[in-house]
């Protein structure tokens, strides 16, 4: 799996792991997602990350992701931007 956005570099998926009595952040090059299925990525589990941002993102705003599969395939997702005080604890 590849993300894409337009306002990103490049974007990687995450999984978190615990290493040393402490959960750390992993970036993963595949995750399955089994025919017909859904896989939900959110704050505090498996997530997305853009990186290297063109630009930051203002709440409020909708963004662009593009997930690119090992087939090729593309499913944009329009993803809403929250304030950080929003999301903090809520994993």
């Amino acid at each position: 799996v590849e993300l894409r956005s337009p306002i990103s570099e490049r974007g990687s998926i995450h999984l978190l792991e615990m290493s040393g009595g402490m959960m750390t952040m992993v970036p993963t090059p595949a995750l399955d997602v089994p025919a017909g299925r859904t896989v939900t990525l959110r704050t505090g589990d498996v997530h997305g990350m853009l990186e290297e941002l063109l630009r930051v993102p203002e709440a409020g705003e909708v963004v662009d992701v593009t997930f690119v599969f090992e087939s090729g395939a593309e499913v944009l997702v329009r993803v809403p931007v929250v304030p950080l005080s929003e999301i903090v604890g809520s994993g």
